[in-house]
This record gives structure tokens, sequence and C-alpha cells, in this order.
């Protein structure tokens, strides 16, 4: 698979910036990797001034042998850069380095430069080989593509190719959706073709099975997958893309948002592609050119975004795009292996253009614009020549061949001109003494990013690109769990998404890793999703994590997180629900991310993380648990909160939410539920001599709902009284489950929680009342237990109810329970686990996490070692409620990994809404609050005697 760099429309790639030569005094580093000599250039530039003529930089080799930092003596000791060189060198360059020389003078005399030679270390890993080296990175193959995928205009967005296939194309009615892909050879098939087509052994036409009538068959399977056949030529097909190095041949039925450029220049000028343009209906940019030879379309890369996702809507950040230097770099290395030239003529069909020698097809470089923590960028470097008659080389004129040996390439003109400023900005970016070569300019064609792909046991990747985004703004968080960054701060990051399969399972699963360009914390952050969305395709929380420092990891589990229901993935069928789906959305694709992402930001970085977490909250937080329970050397510290643990049960306890307001003769309205939830808090508020609006301990809260009976409640058009009925229902959603006997199913909610969002009603203008049940547990029923998408759940009895939470865990249990309360591995890992939960959750019952809690504790007693719990008094679901929410518990979780300081406390911080005001609350452990509990017992029984 060819691994990809792509380049969103709006970055600006800070390794071409040009060097600055201003007042304030600056250093500039640049350095480049020689394969063919395994040889490092490094070169210092210093501008040249008067202060700085008896300078002389001081040079430090680091200790890996990887990067270099140099600095200036006094009174300039606050200027110093450091550069990542593209590969180890030899530790002997240490003494290179520190021999005095003296630098070069340049024409313009704008800087000093030192250049300096380094043997590579032959034995670094990182070094490329010679398949790297010949790997010609094709920007978009046949295999990169999708039924779905999209092709754009990448100035203004306007549709050419949509997902929903040929529009025009008459076929039988149970045609599959979508669009067939096929890779074009290069340039020279024809003759390979032709001479097998002339050569190939005739088979005999009695002996159906002798070899030569296997070879052709065999040849015209071959035929049918590829674009191309023996005796055949390229001709657009209806619902078939042709793909070359640089265009996209299409049928003109297939395209939309295209028309034709000016009709009467193309007639008077037929053989020239500038002429025959193809321009986008919207914004008029050109986007390709007409092919009669082909009867087609022929779409420019360069001038086009694509999305092969296959949900329809996708976030901006799934398109991708590939730059005009990228694409002319994979023409002309295709032009290298076939023609063997190394002399090109470009131009875009008029007199003038470039003279260019490609000088190194495989360069590695890196400088000190491009950050330090920045994988050095693979590039064709190249030597070039404006001339304004490209007739005189091609001795057109003469009407034979051009002296020089030299190949033609003709581009459309908006790539001639992408290109033309993309040598331009690569010869600035180079320092002053590497700037010419002769009569010849020198400039730089970047290729793509040397990210390895990784490797996983029974996965196949699919896909891998990168687009780097530069200066992302850094929203504020929704939750967050570390310390507080600039929210104005501007972010630079890599985006590497990776594709990839189990085969034979029919799943494509998304993982994307997001990676610093600079400041990295040699960290990696997973991040887990919430109710179905395993994660993405928002990135909100992977920028933050970015603004942090740390390499993000997420994952759509193989489903689209977008629509936050299982109706597209559970079933098979009616009757068959998706094993594969649910296992990859409930603990499979979680751990192969923490795979995934430790091995791109290796790749990326040349170096491991040294440290990895993981960090959920709600579905999340089961994720991290789930992820500490049977995969524990997945990340070295887990942080999950309020966490959607013990799956089975929960979905059941909130479906009995929804039963217990069904089954009253007339269900509870918002209003009543409100006002109970009020008494409640004001009846226990004050039992810890504080009254803030917080019930600090619920397990003392004895308030009955009964004790409201009677009480008159405003319900907007009309008041109402509190019935008995209405107590009950509260006391059972309190309670929580029980079976018909009365025995403990599972845990209610607390006195003090909202319970209007697993208990709703719709209510009329007399308040009369209809039960509606929570979505996500809804689905568990229909699709996971009834396994049928026309289940209605309004027809659940008790009775039912009774049979599918026995259902739920008889079945789901091993897949998804995810309340294994052995945590050996952990413990034998050396990993560390916080969880914590807010008291007034309204969506998951605290009791669930405590109780896991103490389980553990009851099969080791050691258990606050690696693992401790808290609760949040006051916190709902997540953030929100009137508590103090523990916004900094990832950096507690990272102390206790890093330094071994175990939390006794989680710091806390709620905001008072009308005076602004922030005040801080530490939470206690809970093994530390159960052990107070112990003594006061101890104490009260000593006191009655």
């Amino acid at each position: 698979m060819v691994q990809q760099l792509t380049v969103s429309d709006s970055s600006v790639d800070m390794s071409k910036a040009p060097l600055q030569t201003d007042a304030d005094v600056s250093l500039y580093l640049h350095a480049e990797l020689l394969p063919n000599i395994r040889q490092i250039t490094l070169y210092i530039s210093i501008p040249r001034k008067p202060a700085l003529d008896a300078i002389r930089p001081q040079i430090q080799l680091s200790d890996s042998c990887k990067a270099v930092t140099v600095s200036l003596p006094e009174p300039f000791h606050d200027v110093t850069e450091t550069i990542k060189l593209p590969a180890r060198v030899s530790d002997a360059s240490r003494r290179i380095l520190n021999t005095i020389i003296s630098p070069s003078k340049q024409p313009t005399d704008a800087s000093y430069d030192y250049s300096f030679r380094m043997q590579i270390d032959p034995t670094d890993p990182a070094l490329i080989t010679q398949d790297e080296l010949t790997d010609d990175h094709v920007p978009w193959t046949a295999a990169d593509m999708s039924t779905s995928t999209r092709i754009r205009c990448r100035a203004c967005g306007t549709r050419f190719l949509d997902a929903s296939g040929p529009p025009n194309i008459a076929e039988e009615q149970d045609r599959a959706p979508g669009w067939t892909w096929k890779d074009l050879p290069s340039g020279n098939w024809a003759e390979m073709m032709d001479f097998w087509h002339c050569h190939k052994p005739d088979p005999h036409e009695d002996d159906p099975k002798s070899e030569a009538t296997a070879a052709l068959k065999i040849e015209e399977q071959n035929a049918q997958i590829k674009g191309y056949g023996a005796g055949s030529r390229v001709e657009a097909i209806p619902g078939t893309a042709l793909i070359d190095v640089a265009t996209f041949l299409l049928a003109e039925s297939d395209c939309v948002g295209l028309k034709k450029g000016n009709e009467e220049e193309a007639k008077s000028n037929p053989t020239s592609l500038q002429q025959r343009t193809l321009d986008c209906v919207t914004c008029n940019a050109i986007i390709g050119m007409e092919d009669p030879s082909a009867n087609g379309w022929r779409l420019l890369k360069a001038n086009v975004t694509l999305n092969t996702n296959e949900s329809y809507e996708s976030a901006e950040e799934q398109w991708q795009s590939h730059s005009a230097e990228l694409i002319v770099a994979a023409q002309l290395l295709e032009l290298i292996e076939r023609e063997s030239a190394r002399r090109f003529v470009i131009h875009c069909g008029q007199k003038g253009g470039f003279l260019l020698w490609v000088f190194n097809p495989d360069l590695r470089y890196s400088n000190s614009n491009s950050g330090h923590s920045v994988n050095a960028q693979q590039a064709m470097k190249v030597l070039y020549q404006t001339t304004e008659d490209i007739d005189s080389i091609l001795n057109r004129d003469m009407g034979r061949p051009s002296p020089l040996s030299v190949e033609e390439l003709e581009l459309p003109s908006m790539l001639f001109q992408d290109l033309s400023t993309a040598l331009n900005n690569s010869n600035q970016m180079l320092p002053p003494s590497a700037r010419k070569f002769n009569e010849w300019t020198v400039g730089l064609l970047d290729r793509s990013a040397a990210i390895s792909k990784p490797v996983l046991f029974g996965v196949e990747i699919l896909s891998i690109t990168a687009n780097p985004s530069f200066n992302q703004s850094n929203p504020p968080p929704i939750l967050q769990l570390s310390s507080p960054v600039e929210t104005d701060a501007l972010i630079s990051f890599c985006n590497v998404t990776v594709t990839y399969t189990h085969p034979g399972q029919g799943d494509r699963i998304t993982t994307a890793v997001f990676l610093p360009l600079e400041k990295w914390n040699n960290r990696l952050l997973g991040l887990g999703g919430g109710g179905y969305a395993t994660r993405l395709p928002g990135d909100d929380d992977l920028l933050k994590a970015v603004a942090g420092g740390y390499a993000g990891v997420t994952t759509d589990g193989g489903h689209d997180p977008s629509l936050m229901s299982v109706e597209t993935w559970a079933l098979n069928s009616p009757g068959n629900v998706n094993l594969y789906a649910l296992n990859n959305f409930a603990h499979v694709s979680l751990f192969e991310t923490s795979g995934i992402g430790k091995a791109i930001a290796s790749s990326f970085y040349e170096s491991e993380p040294t440290f990895s977490y993981f960090v959920g909250c709600s579905s999340g937080g089961r994720q991290a648990m789930m992820l500490a329970q049977r995969y524990p050397t997945a990340y070295d510290g887990y942080l999950s909160g309020c966490p959607a643990m013990n799956w089975n049960k929960l979905n059941m306890a909130e479906i009995w939410s929804y039963v217990a307001m069904k089954t009253a003769s007339s269900p509870v309205p918002a209003c009543i539920l409100d006002k109970i939830t009020a008494a409640a808090v004001e009846a226990c508020d004050g039992l810890d001599g504080v009254v803030d609006g917080i019930i600090d301990d619920y397990r003392k809260c004895k308030i009955s709902p009964h004790e409201t009976v009677g009480q008159k409640v405003d319900c907007g058009k009309s008041e109402v009284f509190i019935s008995s009925e209405a107590a009950d229902v509260v006391q059972s959603l309190w309670d929580g489950p029980r079976s018909a006997n009365g025995e403990f199913l599972w845990y209610g909610f607390t006195p003090g929680s909202q319970l209007t969002l697993v208990a709703n009603s719709q209510c009329d203008s007399d308040n009369k009342c209809t039960a509606v049940p929570f979505a996500l547990a809804t689905e568990w029923v229909k699709f996971f237990l009834k396994k049928d998408p026309d289940y209605d759940i309004s027809s659940i009895t008790l009775d039912d109810f009774y049979d599918l939470f026995h259902e739920s865990q008889h079945w789901y249990q091993s897949i998804i329970g995810t309340d294994d309360p052995n945590l050996s591995g952990l413990k034998r890992s050396g990993g560390k686990m916080i969880t914590w939960h807010g008291t007034v959750d309204p969506l998951i019952p605290v009791g669930g996490t405590s109780d896991y809690y103490d389980r553990v504790l009851a099969m080791d007693s050691k258990v606050d070692e690696y693992f401790r719990h808290f609760e949040a008094p006051g916190v709902a679901h997540c953030f929100g409620g009137p508590g103090a929410l523990p916004k900094t518990a990832l950096d507690t979780l990272v102390r206790w990994v890093e330094e071994g300081v175990a939390p006794d406390s989680l710091l806390g911080e709620m905001v008072d809404p009308e005076s602004n005001q922030t005040t801080y609350r530490d939470h206690p452990a809970y093994h530390l609050l159960q052990r107070d509990e112990k003594i006061e017992e101890e104490l009260g029984r000593e006191r009655e005697l």
C-alpha cells in the first residue's frame, strides 16, 4: 500500500518558509541525507553583520546522535536552534562538528554559511531501504478508493463525482451503487502488451486444459481487474474511473459541476493540453481537460479534493488533497523508470518553460523551520533553468531529437504555475550557499511522509493518509480532564488516518492519529467515545490533546459515529446480530487503536512514546475499563469517568425507568419529578454542615418521596398535587430494578439526580402524559435482544422486562459486560487506573461503579496500589451539576504513573454562575471514605456502650 502525504488547501508548509534575514540575530539549520553516499550535509546560516564577524557557532551533537543544537556565544547567548537530523550519524561526527572552519561568503553578503559532512550510522533502524528508494509514491491509486468516493473542486468545493454512483448508466436494477476504480499502467504498457499479444502461445482448440489456454484465461482475468489488457486501448467507461499518476479518467456522462473551456481556441490549436480545459461551473477554476483519444474527461489530481469515506456527510478534515509538487514528482519518477531519463523540458503549451535535471530522486531533509520533532521529509532534489524557447531544446524546428536526451512533460497551466511557485519557495528555503549549482538553480520537490505501515496480527491495512494542518484554532474544552491550555493558542499537527479491515469479516475501521508538529511530550493519549459512537468524526478533543502536547488517537470502531445509532450495523439481517461489529465496538478496535497509535507515533517521531494513556467518560469510560480488564498493557494509565460499565445491566436499568413510568396509571410529569428531587436536596443538603445545594453523601440521605405527597406543584398551565402513586414511581427509580420477588437486580439513581432524562414523558396541556423511553437503551432492546428493527418498545410488560434482563446477561456478558473484577493483569503490568463518578449522574447510577471497586477490593486487598476510585458529590454525567468537576484528573494519573504519586484525592473545580467565582474542592478516594465510615461506626458503638 502506498503511503500518502496529503496537504489541506488552507495549510502553509512551514518547512518551506523563506530564510529570514531581518535585523534580528537568528540561526537557520538545514540538513540533507544523501542515501547513495551515506552522508548527511549540515548547513548553519547566520546573518552577515559586523557584530557577528568574529563569532563562531557552538555546535553540540545530542547523545542519541540524532539531533544537533547550535548556539552563539556572548553576547548572543540566547540565540540557539536545534534540528532533528534525517538519520542517526556516527559518534565520530562530534569531532567533525568541533572542527573550526571558515564560513562561505555569499555574493549577496546576506549570511555566513557553515557546512559539515557527517557519516550516517549504518545500524540506524530508521535508515531507508532500497525498496523505499525505488518506491514511486503514486498519489491515489485504486486501492485507496471505495465505491462511495467523491471528488470535488479544490478551490470552492463543488462536487464533480458524487457518491451515489453513475447517474446516466442503464443497467440491471440490482446493480450495486457506487463506482468502480481501476489503475492505468505506466506509459509503455502498450508496447509490452503488443509484444505479449504477438508472441503468446496459441491455445490448442482440442485441449482446453493446456497451459496456453490457462495462460489466456489468466490474462483475461487480469484485464478485467486492471484498466487495460493486451490489444486494448484506454477508453473511458461509464461507471468506472481509471487512474494514472496525475489524473482521473472519467466518462463525460458521470461528471457533474464541470463545463468545457473555450471551444474556439481548442479547435484552432487541437494539440495543446492547455486549450482543452474543463472548468468548475462555480468558480471557473481549471479542473482538467478533454481527452478525445480516450473519449473521456481527465480530472487533474492536483486540482481536486477527494473523500473515500463511506459516510456521505463527512467531516471537512476527511477530504484529502495532494500538492502539485508531489504529483509532478510522481510523474517524473515514472518517466525516469520508463525512459531512464534525468533531464526534462517542462512546459504548459507555451514557448517558455523549465529545463529540469533530477539530481537526486530520493533525498531526505530537515530544517529548523519545520520543528524539532518532525520526521525528515522525503523529496526529489532538482536543478532547473528557465527557458524562453523550449523548441530550441527539443529541436522541433530541426525535425530531429534533442542532443541533450531530454524528455518532454507538458502540464496544464494551473499545475505548471503551482510547480513554478513550489520550486521558487523550496529554493528560498535552502541556505544561500546551497541555492545555486553553477548556472543551475537548486530546488526540492516534496514527495511523501516517511510513515511506516503498522503491523498488527489479523489486520490488513487498506490505506494510510497524512494531512499536515497548520495554525488551527484550539477549541474550548467540552470536558477538560487535564491542565488548561491557552484556548486562543494556534496549533499545528499532522493528521494520520489509517483504514484497515479484518480479512474475512467485511469490516472497515478508521483510526485517526493527531501528531503535534512541535513540543510533543512523548506521550500518546487514546480518546474514548460516547453512546454508541466509538469515536470520530469530531476532532475537538484530539485538538485539545495536541494542544496539551500529546499525540492523540481515536477510532470509529468500524461504524459511522455521526448517526449515534446502531441501526446501520447491529444486524446482518432481522434475527441475526452482527457479532463482528459488536466485538469491534465492545473491545477489539479499542485494543488495535493502541497499537496503531503507538506505531504511527514511533514512525513519525522515530521514537516510541515514553508513556501512553486512555481517557474516556460515559461509553468512553467503559472503553477505558474494558482495556484495563482485557488488554492491560495497551496503555500505561486509564482514566474512566462515569463509566457505562456493567453494560448489559445498565441498559436494562434504564429501561426499568420507562417500565416504572409506563406501568403507572398515569406517567409522572417532569414537573413533579423535579419537585421531589428538589425536596430531597433541601432535606439532605445540610447533613455535611454546609448548605451549598449539594448532597455530600447520598448514602446518608434517608428521605422518602412519600414525604412530599399532597404538596402542590406548579406545572405551567395548571397546578397539580403529588400523588402517592407518583411517590411510588420515584421510589422505584431510586431503588433501581427489582425482580418479581423484590430481589435486587441493579442500582437506581441517587436522591438529587435529575430523573427526567431516563424517566421522560410527553404531556398535553391537561398534564396527561405518555412515557418516553431512553433512546440508547431502547436500541439495545430492539436490535440486540429482540433483534427486530420493527420492535415497538411501548409493548413491553413487567414480565417482558424480567426475561430481557436475564437474556441481556446470558447473551452479552462475555462480549461487553465490562465488569470483570480480576485486574491482576493491570497489577502485573505496572499500569494504573483512576475512575470517578458524579453522585447525581442522571444516566448511569453511581452505585454500579462503587460496587465494581468493592468487588475488586474483595479479590485484592492491595487494590489501591494500582486502582483508585473517587466519587464527585453534586456532579452530573461527565460534567454539569452543582458539584466540583475533577478537571485535572489526567494530570493526577500522569503523576501516579510517571512519578509514583498515588492520589488520595481528586481536585474538583466549580464556578458560581452568578458571581463567576471559582471554588475548588478535594474529592477523597473512595477507599478512604470507606475507612472513615467504618471508624465512625466503631466510635458510634463505643459511645452507645
